[in-house]
């Protein structure tokens, strides 16, 4: 899961500490996700998370597809740290979300 937050490309800098779960057990952990223009450089922490979500979410997110600030309102994501969720909308933040051109 580092790996795939390091590729991607970020829309403003800041710096989150992330809680994520998964029912799978693959890519559980907290993680500091560093992020200074436009790159993120992701370390596993032991401090108190900011943000606590599951690899769902996380996933969601990071495609762009739901605004985080939506799923904290939701539940589904759990702010520990106010303002959190909007820190995560602002970083994650794409010009167009993905899209699937084909059904399957």
């Amino acid at each position: 899961m580092p790996q795939a937050l390091e590729a991607r490309h970020f829309a403003a800098d800041g710096t989150l500490v992330l809680k994520v779960t998964d029912g799978l057990g693959l890519t559980a952990g907290t993680f500091s996700l560093k992020v200074q223009g436009g790159t993120a450089r992701v370390t596993a922490s032991d401090e108190v998370p900011d943000l606590e979500l599951d690899i769902a979410a996380l996933s969601s997110i990071y495609l762009g597809a739901v605004n985080p600030v939506s799923l904290a309102a939701a539940g589904t994501v759990h702010e520990n740290t106010a303002g959190a969720a909007f820190l995560a909308a602002r970083l994650f933040a794409v010009e167009r979300p993905a899209h699937c051109l084909t059904h399957f």
